[in-house]
């Protein structure tokens, strides 16, 4: 649910504990309802706690936003993105993803009895 991705902070998580710093935006049922999945997906009973004195970390929806601006500005002082984007003046980054995931995406290709080689 998006809720949990932009409006809760993580304190501390273990198997059957959860404990969370709610944002501004986050529904007061928010708990309850945390429980009452996570009980229901694992089969286990789970303990979730507000924590509103730690901030936690920052929301994960936060955290991907930085991570991509991370990667992007990594990926825009490499050597040959510059100079792509110089020589295609109004060209831009776009659809970042993991080298490994685009290697491995093609290596599986290369494998396929299809003729790829």
């Amino acid at each position: 649910e998006l809720k949990v991705m932009a409006d809760v902070g993580l304190v501390e998580f273990r198997s059957g504990y959860l404990e969370f710093c709610p944002g501004n935006k986050a529904p007061a049922d928010l708990a309850n309802n945390l429980q009452g999945k996570l009980n229901e997906w694992t089969g286990d009973n789970w303990s979730v706690v507000i924590n509103s004195q730690k901030k936690g970390q920052p929301p994960l929806a936060e955290q991907n936003r930085q991570a991509e601006a991370d990667m992007r500005a990594k990926v825009e002082k490499d050597p040959l993105v510059k100079a792509v984007l110089e020589t295609f003046p109004g060209a831009k980054v776009t659809n970042l993803r993991p080298l490994e995931r685009s290697v491995n995406t093609t290596h599986g290709m290369r494998n396929q009895k299809d003729g790829f080689k």
